[in-house]
């Protein structure tokens, strides 16, 4: 019996398992990959444009400092005034015989301070037309009796020392008339103080060149203002600039001793008429320049000449630099130093080393 029972239940096994075959085993679940997570782009910052000056297109720190109203400052240059204060940070600089064979600058400062400027001088013809090109505060000590009713009658900003001497002071170290000092702070202090103002409008820029330019042949310029002032203005490649030499020795700051550098140099031949005015108790005769009209022109940076003409339509006007098809010449980026000549000046050009 018992073993009929295992017989019984080992066909009954046999039989269930050929009835339920095995259940296939379960696959292993897929892994669920999350989707990459969605990066929000990473702002790009526009950089800010470069602020330049219109006047030496060199970079600056603010936009007061390209509508910051100019100063025009009348500066001496006999040999008791040399080294002069301040020439080494004015944007342009004009020079041009005063009387006498005398030169005297006319320093305009935009876009850098000076601290210490001077000696400053007497006011003369010229700079009735060389401080409304620029709209400037005309700064000097006093002027002949007929430039002094020209200014008071005229639309020249005139920061006269006669009669503003708060913002200007003497030195001990030089004897009258040698001593007169002043700063761009103290002057723009009184332009504000006699409602002058101390922004304007954006001035035309000089063209400047867009990259470095190739350095030229010319180098050193020589030519007389008069019999009694004979210049040159030697180029220094390190320092891609001019230093001008008068009275035997280099224009140089007093602050620092150091020669000023000239990044463009500008001949400007301009008519020339001696006037019926008195300027000094030797009677000498102040002169008149037309610096309104045209006329030639020679412009020498990084050792290049470039020759041409200058033209101004109006005393408001700028004065424009342009080449032989009436393109404006570029200059180098820097300070402009312009030499005001009579039209049958010689200038000679020596390469460089000779």
């Amino acid at each position: 019996m018992p073993i009929v029972a295992a017989l019984t239940l080992a066909a009954c096994g046999s039989q269930a398992s050929k009835a339920r075959p095995p259940e296939p085993p379960t696959p292993p679940a897929e892994a669920t990959v999350a989707p990459a997570p969605t990066l929000a782009p990473v702002p790009t910052e526009t950089p800010d444009p470069v602020l330049r000056s219109p006047l030496t297109g060199l970079p600056v720190d603010g936009p007061d400092e390209i509508t910051r109203r100019p100063l025009v400052v009348k500066i001496g240059n006999s040999e008791a005034e040399r080294p002069q204060a301040g020439l080494a940070q004015a944007d342009v600089v004009y020079e041009s015989v005063t009387e006498g064979g005398i030169t005297r600058y006319a320093a305009v400062f935009q876009s850098q301070e000076a601290s210490n400027v001077g000696p400053v001088r007497s006011a003369r013809l010229s700079d009735l037309q060389i401080a409304p090109e620029f709209n400037a505060v005309l700064a000097h000590v006093g002027a002949s009796s007929p430039i002094m009713t020209m200014l008071h009658n005229g639309t020249v900003s005139d920061l006269d020392q006669f009669f503003f001497q708060q913002y200007y002071h003497r030195t001990a170290d030089r004897v009258p008339p040698y001593n007169v000092y002043t700063s761009t702070d103290k002057l723009r202090a009184g332009a504000q103080a006699q409602g002058f103002g101390v922004s304007t409008a954006k001035l035309a820029p000089y063209a400047f060149e867009s990259g470095t330019p190739p350095r030229g042949n010319a180098g050193e310029v020589d030519f007389d203002f008069a019999k009694q002032t004979h210049a040159a203005y030697v180029y220094d490649a390190g320092q891609h600039a001019y230093h001008q030499v008068e009275y035997g020795q280099p224009t140089a700051d007093a602050g620092t001793g150091k020669p000023v550098q000239i990044a463009n140099l500008v001949l400007q031949f301009t008519p020339v008429q001696t006037t019926d005015i008195v300027e000094d108790r030797n009677g000498t005769h102040s002169l008149e320049y037309d610096l309104v009209g045209s006329g030639k022109a020679m412009v020498f940076h990084d050792g290049q000449e470039l020759d041409g003409t200058w033209e101004r339509d109006a005393t408001s006007d700028r004065t424009a630099f342009l080449d032989a098809s009436g393109k404006p010449i570029p200059f180098a980026r820097g300070s402009v130093w312009i030499a005001i000549v009579d039209p049958g000046t010689d200038v000679l050009v020596m390469p460089i080393g000779a």
